[in-house]
């Protein structure tokens, strides 16, 4: 798979993916919710990247208003089902190799 001409894998392994994720003015939930993408949809197969995935991802779900600002994305300007909003954050946290737990724990409000 290419990209721009470079190999992801290549690029993705010389942390330069991860670098520009970090590095887009975007808010910490867009920044999880792209890595979740990445962690849950096989891009990611190499356990050291997957698991500094994992982090990145943990360290965006501590930020203050994360949760907030999760449930108002989510929300698609409906009001939000939190419980529901919630279930399918675990879940997707779960596939991506962070247990429910680890994922409560880390996650602001």
């Amino acid at each position: 798979m290419t990209h721009g001409g470079q190999d992801l894998a290549g690029t993705i392994a010389r942390g330069k993916l991860f670098e520009s994720i970090e590095a887009r003015p975007t808010s910490p939930v867009e920044k999880a919710q792209t890595l979740l993408k990445l962690a849950t949809g096989g891009i990611l197969t190499e356990g050291a990247l997957l698991s500094r995935a994992r982090d990145l991802i943990l360290g965006h779900l501590s930020q203050p208003g994360f949760l907030t600002g999760y449930m108002a994305a989510q929300a698609n300007d409906a009001p939000p089902d939190s419980e529901k909003i919630m279930s399918e954050l675990m879940e997707t946290l779960g596939k991506a190799g962070i247990t429910a737990e680890t994922g409560l724990k880390s996650i602001a409000a």
